[in-house]
């Protein structure tokens, strides 16, 4: 019984799409064209990265990835970026470069990496969020060899002998963060994800063309039954 209605369904729909095929088939087509020139229309995308090692106190980095991502996003850091970019073109405001710079880890290291209109762009944008990075780390370098210093200074100058101690004492050994490697500038373009709109859209209106006509198909056996 389910098989023969299967079959009766089956035969419904080829039934259907016989009869209104250009109904579905052409306003499919014409949405998937519209979809494919927009695709087109959309500007190419490049994106650019940088690696760097970040330093840190003998096996302690200085920062986190996630704690470099937070500081880096923020508005005054982006506001940053954006005084020390050379041209005018977008994106040029802070607002404009929120979530635009990415900073992830990629093997032990820190990717920072962008995404923009020219590949000069983005290897920019890289290239300024990398400098404000390592900038920030040379400074808590800094900080941290000042407080060690003067940590081991105390130290020795508290407890007497000072030849009792001085073998034991560990001396902190500090790395700067180094920037591996620069930002690259790709003059090839990044794969779009947007090719498949046009394909999604082609089969969005096919479905609803084909509702559209199996409605239409019973609404015509109704008014034909009801006239006779």
């Amino acid at each position: 019984m389910d098989y023969e209605e299967q079959e009766i369904k089956l035969s419904d729909i080829m039934a259907v799409f016989k009869k209104q095929w250009k109904f579905i088939i052409i306003p499919s087509i014409a949405v998937a064209l519209i979809a494919f020139g927009y695709v087109k229309t959309l500007p190419k995308s490049y994106e650019s990265y940088s690696l760097v090692r970040i330093g840190g106190s003998q096996t302690k980095p200085f920062e986190s990835i996630g704690t470099i991502n937070a500081i880096m996003q923020s508005y005054p850091q982006r506001a940053a970026i954006v005084q020390q970019m050379k041209s005018t073109e977008p994106p040029n405001t802070p607002e404009a470069l929120e979530d635009l710079l990415v900073y992830t880890d990629e093997s032990g290291l820190l990717k920072i990496s962008a995404a923009a209109a020219s590949p000069v762009k983005a290897a920019e944008l890289v290239n300024i969020a990398t400098s404000l990075t390592v900038t920030r780390h040379q400074q808590l370098l800094v900080e941290a060899k000042t407080g060690s210093d003067a940590l081991v200074e105390y130290v020795k100058s508290t407890v007497k002998p000072v030849s009792i101690i001085s073998t034991s004492i560990t001396e902190y050994r500090y790395s700067p963060s180094v920037v591996e490697i620069p930002a690259v500038v790709s003059k090839k373009p990044v794969a779009s994800k947007n090719k498949a709109i046009p394909v999604s859209a082609f089969f969005l209106v096919f479905f609803i063309m084909t509702l559209s006509a199996f409605y239409r198909q019973s609404s015509a056996g109704d008014v034909a039954q009801s006239r006779q």
